[in-house]
């Protein structure tokens, strides 16, 4: 069986001020390494990975289209890959650790 939340739900939750995901994300943001990463890193990665353009990101973390920019482009260097594609495919299997 598949496990629906109700928007309503996921609004009353996010404006009380918890995070909300769905549950085929939860085993991934449980992991210890995603935890090490800066909160603001694991929302835009999270959004990236739903398809969210830039500034529709920047609306959903209440930043600038420009910070989102220019964490995505250090994550780029970070993990050396050209695209948000690779990006994402790189860190799909283990996801969101952190190179040492």
């Amino acid at each position: 069986t598949e496990s629906v939340t109700f928007l309503p739900t996921i609004f009353i939750t996010v404006n009380q001020g918890e995070f909300y995901c769905s549950d085929d994300l939860k085993p991934f943001l449980e992991k210890k390494e995603f935890k090490k990463r800066k909160p603001l890193e694991n929302s835009i990665l999270f959004f990236l990975s739903k398809g969210l353009q830039y500034k529709e990101i920047a609306n959903k973390i209440g930043k600038t289209e420009h910070t989102v920019e220019y964490y995505i482009y250090k994550l780029r260097k970070r993990f050396n890959v050209e695209n948000n594609s690779e990006l994402l495919s790189k860190l799909q299997g283990d996801l969101f650790i952190e190179e040492e």
